[in-house]
C-alpha cells in the first residue's frame, strides 16, 4: 500500500507545490547551475503533475461519496420495512391459525434479516415468490392488490442495485486510494527535490531560502532558528493563515511566512541581529515583538491574537 510522503492535506501540498514552482521559475538558473536535472521540462512536467493530482477526487469527497452510498441502502432498507408491514397484514388476514404457512414467508425470521442487507434480498426473493405464486390465490382472495405484491420485486431489485453500488464503491476504495496517494507523492516528489537543493545553493541567503520552505510541521525543526506558534487569546486554539513577517525596521520589506495547520511558523537561516516580528490575520489586532537572533541557537516568540478589527 502507498502511503504519502508528506503530512499536509492534500490540498496544501498542492498549493505549497504551486507557490514554490512560481519561485522556482523565478530562481530556474541558480536551480539549473548547481543541477542541470532542473532544465526544462522540470517547470512544465511540475505543472501538469499538480494538475494530475488535483484531477482525482480527494480523500473527503470520496468519504463523503461513500457516505451517501451508505444513506442510499439504509433508505432502501426502510422501505423494506414498509413492504413487510403491509404484507405481514394480509398474510395474518389470509393464514389466520396456520403459523407454519405464515412463517413459510419468513414472518419469524424478519427481525434477523431486516439488520442485514443481504438477508433481507433473500427474504424479499422468498416474500415474492410466495405471494406471487404459491400463495397468490389467497392473498387476492383477502384484497391483497397485486400491485403490492409486484411492489416486493421492485423493492427487492432496488436493494439489489443499491447494494452492489455501495460494495462497488467500498471494496474498489483501497485501489482508488492507493492509486491517488501514487500520484499526490509524484508530484510532492518535484516540491521535495526544489526545496532540498534550495536549502544548498540559498544557504546564506535567508529571503530567497524561506521561500522555498516547507510549512513549519514539515520541515525538521533544526531548520528554523526563528519559530513560534500563533494562538487566539481568548480560546487558546491554533491559529493557521497568520501572516508572520521578520524585519530589520517597520519599512524594510522583510521576510514573510504563515502560520501552518497547527499555529506554527519558522524562519530559516536569519543572520544574528534584532528584529521585529509582526503577527497579522484579518479579524485580529496585529501584534509585533522585538527579537535578538544569536549566532547559535534558536529563538521562540509566541503570539496571543487578539480578536479585532
Amino acid at each position: 500500500m502507498e502511503t504519502r510522503n508528506y503530512n499536509s492535506p492534500d490540498v496544501d501540498m498542492m498549493d505549497t507545490g504551486r507557490t514554490h514552482r512560481g519561485h522556482f521559475n523565478t530562481y530556474k538558473s541558480d536551480f539549473i547551475g548547481f543541477d542541470p536535472m532542473f532544465n526544462d521540462p522540470y517547470y512544465d512536467d511540475w505543472g501538469l503533475s499538480i494538475e494530475a493530482s488535483e484531477g482525482w477526487e480527494d480523500a473527503e469527497t470520496r468519504d463523503d461519496q461513500l457516505k451517501q452510498e451508505t444513506a442510499d441502502v439504509k433508505g432502501v432498507m426502510r422501505v423494506t420495512h414498509e413492504c413487510y408491514i403491509g404484507m405481514k397484514r394480509f398474510i395474518e388476514k389470509a393464514f389466520s391459525g396456520k403459523p407454519d404457512i405464515m412463517n413459510k414467508f419468513g414472518l419469524d425470521g424478519y427481525t434477523e434479516a431486516s439488520g442485514s442487507q443481504k438477508e433481507m434480498k433473500k427474504f424479499l426473493t422468498n416474500l415474492h415468490r410466495l405471494s406471487n405464486t404459491t400463495f397468490n390465490a389467497e392473498l387476492l382472495a383477502v384484497n391483497c392488490p397485486q400491485s403490492r405484491i409486484d411492489q416486493i420485486l421492485t423493492i427487492k431489485n432496488t436493494l439489489v442495485a443499491e447494494d452492489t453500488q455501495q460494495n462497488v464503491f467500498r471494496t474498489s476504495e483501497p485501489v482508488d486510494t492507493n492509486a491517488r496517494v501514487k500520484q499526490y507523492n509524484s508530484t510532492f516528489k518535484f516540491d521535495r527535490e526544489v526545496n532540498h537543493t534550495s536549502k544548498v545553493i540559498f544557504y546564506n541567503d535567508p529571503e530567497k531560502l524561506n521561500l522555498f520552505l516547507f510549512p513549519r510541521h514539515s520541515e525538521p525543526v533544526e531548520v528554523f532558528n526563528v519559530l513560534g506558534k500563533a494562538s487566539d487569546s481568548v480560546t487558546a486554539a491554533a491559529l493557521s493563515g497568520v501572516q508572520v513577517k521578520i524585519s530589520t525596521t517597520p519599512a524594510s520589506p522583510g521576510i514573510t511566512t504563515t502560520t501552518d495547520l497547527n499555529g506554527e511558523y519558522g524562519f530559516a537561516a536569519i543572520a544574528p541581529g534584532n528584529y521585529s516580528l509582526e503577527f497579522s490575520k484579518p479579524g485580529y489586532m496585529t501584534q509585533v515583538f522585538p527579537i535578538t537572533v544569536l549566532a547559535s541557537g534558536a529563538v521562540t516568540q509566541n503570539a496571543l491574537l487578539v480578536p479585532g478589527p
